[in-house]
């Protein structure tokens, strides 16, 4: 073998050493990442039974003609909003449906908790406070049930067996004429 056969053989050895340790490295560090992001989803689980604690106490003020409060301890969703959007390239359709829609329900019950003192107070001198206290009371009970299909979603992601949020392994045309209510 020449000289510059054997430096090419170097250089192509050298080279693909190289990728292949980036490869690896990657992997640990999306496995890494992937933990993490399972950890967070275990946290928020036990997040949960807190807020649906401030929301049967909303209710009851709202009940009784007092204004409390939903300010609480916000859902932990720094790995997911710095990571995610790298990784759900990697998750199946499920996963990524699942997790899409375990977040969004975060955002809804933190924002909802959050600012419902402000939207009662802004009609409190209105003829409408009846009204408003009465859809927030609504709002209210909706975030109990959200924070049930939250929960059984959360569960499933983390036994692995994801749930099919959007109902993909149906026929799309049957989906598209069920009527959601």
């Amino acid at each position: 073998m020449s000289e510059g056969t054997i430096g090419l053989l170097g250089v192509v050895l050298g080279f693909g050493l190289a990728v292949g340790y980036q490869e690896i490295r990657a992997w640990f560090d999306r496995r890494a990442i992937r933990s993490s992001l399972r950890a967070e989803l275990r946290s928020n689980l036990y997040i949960l039974p807190e807020k649906a604690d401030t929301i049967r106490k909303v209710v009851k003020a709202l009940g009784e003609g007092r204004l409390l409060s939903g300010e609480s301890v916000s859902f932990s969703v720094g790995i997911y909003a710095q990571h995610y959007p790298s990784l759900s390239w990697r998750y199946s359709s499920e996963e990524r449906n699942s997790l899409h829609f375990i977040y969004e329900y975060f955002r809804l019950i933190d924002s909802t908790l959050r600012d419902h003192t402000e939207r009662i107070l802004q009609h409190a001198e209105a003829e409408l406070l009846p009204d408003i206290v009465g859809i927030q009371t609504a709002k209210m009970r909706d975030l109990q049930d959200l924070i049930e299909v939250t929960e059984t979603l959360i569960q499933r992601h983390l036994d692995g067996r994801p749930e099919d949020v959007l109902h993909m392994n149906r026929d799309y045309e049957t989906i598209k004429n069920t009527k959601f209510i």
